[in-house]
């Protein structure tokens, strides 16, 4: 950015947030605000939106288990149905904060469809106003020089293979596995 314009950091669990300020500090950035998430609603700047809102989403981090095999241990059926939740709420929540011709971008560090393509398959059909990039524009967007292979959907809900996104592997990437999707709302 160029040190233009301004950063909104935010999360509901407050522990998440502790590195932080570290990190800003090491990156020498000066146009971070970190907000309240009860405040999200009544920010000013928010409520008229913004151009980019990247939703970090909670998952069951399947596509960290390499590095940390112990994890896979952790994901109940409750846990799994409660991340499925929060990643649909928090989609909904980010949506509202961006601004016709802005873009939403949905990060997971999960493999699993379920948290990934059929779950920006099913914002599509509630949000009529979005439309997700496709892998080139995708891969533009991130503007990496090695471009990620993504593995095919398993359900796209009607959307052309792929169309909802780029999952990484580490085999494909040499990255954990990760989910990348970029929704970019119509101009009025």
């Amino acid at each position: 950015m160029g040190s233009r314009g301004q950063v909104f950091a935010h999360d509901t669990d407050r522990k998440r947030m502790k590195d932080l300020w570290p990190r800003i500090k090491r990156a020498k950035a000066h146009n971070i605000q970190v907000i309240d998430p009860a405040d999200l609603a009544t920010h000013d700047v928010l409520r008229q939106g913004v151009d980019c809102v990247m939703v970090d989403a909670p998952c069951t981090g399947t596509g960290t288990w390499r590095r940390h095999p112990d994890t896979k241990w952790r994901v109940t059926p409750n846990a799994f149905a409660q991340r499925l939740d929060e990643q649909r709420t928090v989609l909904i929540q980010g949506a509202k904060c961006v601004k016709p011709g802005g873009r939403l971008v949905y990060v997971t560090c999960s493999v699993l469809a379920e948290e990934n393509e059929n779950q920006i398959a099913n914002f599509l059909t509630q949000a009529a106003d979005f439309k997700a990039l496709s892998h080139d524009e995708l891969n533009h967007f991130i503007e990496r020089k090695e471009r990620p292979i993504s593995l095919p959907s398993i359900t796209t809900a009607g959307h052309a293979t792929g169309a909802l996104g780029l999952r990484m592997t580490p085999k494909s990437s040499e990255t954990d596995g990760f989910f990348i999707a970029c929704l970019e709302r119509a101009v009025a």
